[in-house]
């Protein structure tokens, strides 16, 4: 087990009763409710340790996490430019090349230059990239399926909706401050 397991597994934010002079006490096992600090770390925490267990699981096939949001990325549209896959990633191109490079030699994509605008690279998926489709996305829903043991499927949406709108939210004041 992980440090970051452990500390996921131990971490709870206690409630405080006020006593008469208005200190407060530890209430053990009581998890307060909205917690004024911490949403970023927790969230961060969970997805380290949702992210280990996924690479572990990919690793078993070859292939490595940015590998995967790679072939992901051309399984949903394949024949993206070069450019446009680092900005779906939202990793750097320079960073992707070499990416790229491990999947051409692995034979799971090909590049070839645009015959309209030859600056332009496009990265499309070879028969062997196409039938990893299903074999690494099950990786995927098996360690999803995993997180949500012992979760009702009203609590895994009541979890997915306010983390999708906090995104968004926060996603549009980035963009309004630049």
């Amino acid at each position: 087990m992980t440090a970051t397991v452990r500390k996921l597994e131990v971490r709870k934010l206690e409630v405080r009763k006020p006593e008469r002079r208005g200190r407060a006490e530890p209430q053990p096992g009581v998890t307060e409710d909205v917690p004024k600090i911490g949403l970023g770390m927790l969230l961060r925490d969970a997805n380290a340790v949702f992210n280990r267990v996924l690479r572990e699981e990919l690793s078993q096939h070859g292939i490595s996490f940015s590998q995967y949001q790679h072939l992901r990325q051309l399984w949903h549209a394949d024949g993206l430019a070069q450019v446009e896959l680092s900005r779906r990633i939202g990793i750097e191109t320079a960073s992707s090349t070499a990416v790229i490079d491990q999947l051409e030699k692995l034979g799971l994509i090909r590049r070839k230059r645009d015959a309209d605008d030859r600056r332009r690279i496009i990265v499309t998926l070879t028969p062997a990239g196409r039938a990893l489709e299903k074999p690494l996305d099950d990786c995927a829903i098996a360690v999803n399926l995993r997180a949500r043991d012992g979760l009702s499927k009203a609590e895994v949406q009541g979890c997915l909706t306010p983390w999708a709108k906090s995104s968004a939210t926060c996603a549009v004041r980035a963009v309004s401050r630049t």
